[in-house]
């Protein structure tokens, strides 16, 4: 796995959770109920964010030497980003499905979001212990 395909899977994220973010902001706005559970997901989505700004930072500076990391880690990075981005669509997803039905929200809403909210967090924990590693 090259470095250039771990640093642009990142940067595809990055751009996709700025999507997701719109998104569920939208929601928020018009589901005022479902207030609690957004804002869970909108702070999972900073913190991915977050984690995935400082690995851009390290492919994009020459000094750094996350781009001469083993293979295997520029994989595991691919991976999860690839993971990342299907909770991403889930997420997505979800909104767009329940935007616009209360009742579905009231049925399920909670739940999925609450679920949706915890891969997020698994998938965020795993990017951050590479970030850990490439740090070292």
């Amino acid at each position: 796995m090259e470095p250039i395909s771990a640093a642009a899977s990142v940067v595809g994220v990055i751009a996709f959770i700025g999507t997701v973010t719109a998104a569920a902001s939208s929601f928020m706005r018009d589901f005022r109920s479902a207030r609690k559970e957004i804002v869970a997901i909108k702070k999972e989505l900073a913190s991915l964010r977050a984690v995935l700004e400082i690995l851009a930072e390290d492919f994009d500076d020459p000094a750094n030497t996350t781009c001469n990391l083993p293979e295997s880690v520029h994989a595991r990075i691919v991976d999860a980003t690839t993971n990342c981005r299907k909770v991403l669509h889930e997420i997505d997803d979800c909104i767009r499905d329940l935007h616009g039905s209360k009742i579905s929200w009231a049925n399920s809403g909670k739940e999925v979001t609450g679920n949706l909210q915890r891969k997020l967090e698994a998938e965020k924990s795993a990017l951050s212990v590479t970030l850990d590693y490439v740090s070292v």
